[in-house]
């Protein structure tokens, strides 16, 4: 039996266009289930360079080089939420 659940989902028009015709691979989350905190680093004149820290519970002691990964930002109307895609095991 599929587990799978049927929603409606309406999106703003600029969220739609985001998806640029992609409708596979969308997940949904809720600003509610982020309960992990973390914290923004700034460094440089006037805190120019702005780097986000690895929350503890998803740091590793491996120490590899640097990992290319992908990122997604959603303007809402008081907050900015960043998505960052990073292969399991980073």
């Amino acid at each position: 039996m599929d587990k799978s659940v049927i929603a409606t989902v309406e999106l703003d028009y600029p969220e739609a266009l985001a998806l640029e015709g992609t409708v596979m691979n969308v997940h949904l989350f809720s600003l509610f289930q982020c309960d992990v905190s973390s914290v923004v680093i700034e460094k440089g004149v006037q805190g120019a360079t702005k780097h986000f820290e690895i929350p503890t519970p998803f740091r590793t002691k491996s120490k590899k080089k640097p990992l290319a990964f992908s990122c997604q930002s959603l303007n809402l109307e008081t907050k900015v939420v960043f998505i960052y895609v990073v292969n399991k095991g980073f």
